[in-house]
């Protein structure tokens, strides 16, 4: 399980959707700087039209979620689970999510089946899991 569970339920926004759009990155097994690149100008534009957030820092995001789980293949069904609850997501946010998602696949030429997979996992999971009642 998590060996630092208590420090994601302090994550943001912006370190959940650093955390999914770096694991699609991460699925082929070689995230690229242009990969890098989308997801931070991605990130940074879906949480200032979506979430009226102006502030953003990648790097900031990736050292707070290496300090807990880091990105991993192997941990991303109960990261993915146990926190995507914690966060409202409008129909419009999941379809810009799901854009962004594949656009970081095919930005390297390659939309490989490891990186299919983690995006078809993630919209399985942003579709049926209960989201909160303030919506």
């Amino acid at each position: 399980m998590f060996k630092h569970f208590e420090m994601m339920t302090a994550w943001t926004i912006a370190d959940f959707l650093t955390y999914i759009y770096q694991l699609v990155a991460n699925a082929d097994m070689q995230a690229d700087e242009g990969e890098i690149t989308i997801i931070k100008s991605q990130v940074e534009k879906v949480l200032i039209t979506h979430f009226g957030i102006a502030q953003y820092s990648y790097s900031d995001c990736m050292q707070k979620i290496q300090a807990s789980e880091g990105v991993s293949l192997l941990n991303c069904t109960d990261v993915i689970r146990r926190l995507m609850p914690t966060f409202e997501f409008r129909p419009e946010v999941k379809n810009d999510i799901f854009n962004d998602l594949q656009s970081i696949a095919i930005s390297d030429n390659d939309f490989s089946t490891a990186e299919h997979e983690i995006i078809n996992f993630i919209k399985q999971v942003f579709l049926t899991v209960e989201m909160p009642l303030n919506s």
